[in-house]
């Protein structure tokens, strides 16, 4: 019989490096449901057999990490089976489950990983849930009193510049112009931060239409001075004639500040020369 093998495939994936508990895990599952009576009205992951699998892959894993491992493929059925054999309380998991089986779809897989600290998939998750426009209203709160936010775009960016997610957000929105263009000048912000202004300045100017001041802070900062009075320069593109003069003054301000600063030895001997 089928079954015979059970135990020892559990023990297989088990084994794997690194342990492949989700298969294990999606194979109790598919066991206990062709053991079941269809007229049954008991969850088929409660019943004997179901257990004593679980209970011997715990052997191989402990509880918490199966729990875990349940709760990242998205079965909240097998996480409750799985809890019930453990020590844990059930005044903690019982909410969490409850919780996660009644939100939106998208929106509950977004709150697992976040749990689990899959940033990459909690924003493909949250974005699904933003475009699909799945309705929070009942859910302001989780059951401990926070609540992991809503699922809009400044969401989607709120995550996206906790977690340095730039990238994949360039590519969930890359239909978006204008969405793409906050994105860009978010990761030109960042990049400035992170004191790579060279890296940021080509961002900037990237974005449609480009962020001009934040590419002239970039070229600043990188001593990138051609490039920097070229920016200068846009001012003066759609500017009436009567602003021209205040206009070059605000160039030639500038290039005394630039002056002034490399004098005082702050810029190294090669940005002097350049």
């Amino acid at each position: 019989p089928e079954r015979y093998y059970l135990l020892p495939i559990l023990s297989t994936f088990a084994k794997e490096q690194p342990p492949n508990l989700e298969e294990a895990l999606r194979l109790i599952k598919d066991d206990a449901l062709k053991q079941h009576p269809k007229n049954s009205p008991k969850n088929p992951l409660f019943a004997e057999a179901a257990q004593h699998s679980i209970q011997y892959l715990a052997f191989l894993a402990e509880y918490e990490l199966l729990f875990e491992t349940s709760l990242g493929i998205y079965d909240f059925e097998i996480a409750r089976a799985v809890a019930r054999n453990s020590q844990m309380d059930p005044k903690v998991y019982l909410p969490l489950l409850q919780r996660l089986n009644t939100l939106p779809t998208f929106y509950s897989r977004y709150e697992v990983d976040l749990r689990l600290k899959r940033f990459d998939k909690a924003l493909r998750n949250l974005y699904k849930s933003y475009v699909h426009a799945e309705n929070l209203d009942a859910f302001s709160q989780t059951q401990n009193g926070s609540f992991s936010g809503g699922n809009s775009f400044e969401n989607c960016m709120s995550l996206i510049n906790q977690h340095e997610l730039h990238q994949l957000g360039l590519e969930l929105f890359r239909d978006d112009t204008e969405r793409v263009r906050i994105i860009l000048i978010a990761l030109a912000d960042s990049l400035m931060k992170q004191s790579r202004p060279k890296m940021a300045l080509p961002v900037y100017l990237s974005a449609s239409p480009p962020d001009v001041e934040g590419a002239r802070r970039a070229a600043k900062a990188a001593r990138d001075w051609r490039c920097y009075f070229c920016l200068l320069e846009r001012d003066g593109e759609t500017t009436a004639a009567a602003d021209k003069e205040f206009l070059a003054e605000k160039r030639r301000q500038a290039a005394r500040d630039i002056a002034r600063e490399m004098t005082s030895s702050v810029f190294s001997d090669q940005s002097k020369r350049q």
